[in-house]
């Protein structure tokens, strides 16, 4: 699978993405891989694409997943931003806003006798700012549950 976003809704754009992901996908073509691709993909093209790269991906041989494009850390676990993640709090993130990049290898690629991960990513969080913010604003008592 080739996945690449670079043209992100709400932080910075990124230009280099797009390129090498076409590139990464020739290649891979190739040398006789079957490649499932996706450009700036929103959240849920992202998951059909996932879904379409699992089913590919069973029972084989070898499994080459490549990503380029914004990825951001949440407690020790690393995620996939897709162009039209908008993220105010870490909630937003466990929730679904990202792609667990764990969970998406381990459903993806789960018995290929060979798995090759690619990630080229940017690990800044471009959405650290916003988050801290909200983080800030909300006082103990509102992030208490009622008793």
């Amino acid at each position: 699978m080739s996945s690449v976003n670079g043209a992100y809704k709400n932080v910075a754009q990124l230009p280099n993405p797009p390129v090498d992901s076409k590139a990464m996908a020739a290649v891979l073509r190739n040398v006789g891989f079957e490649v499932v691709e996706g450009t700036n993909l929103t959240r849920d093209k992202m998951t059909e694409k996932l879904l379409d790269f699992g089913k590919r991906a069973q029972g084989a041989d070898v499994a080459v997943f490549f990503y380029a494009g914004h990825c951001i850390a949440i407690s020790g676990t690393n995620y996939l931003l897709p162009v039209d993640a908008d993220i105010k709090s870490e909630m937003d993130v466990k929730l679904g806003a990202a792609i667990n990049i764990d969970l998406t290898l381990d459903q993806t690629m789960g018995d290929a006798k060979v798995k090759l991960v690619f990630l080229d990513a940017c690990r800044d969080n471009p959405f650290a700012a916003k988050i801290k913010q909200t983080a800030t604003a909300a006082s103990p008592s509102a992030r208490a549950l009622p008793r």
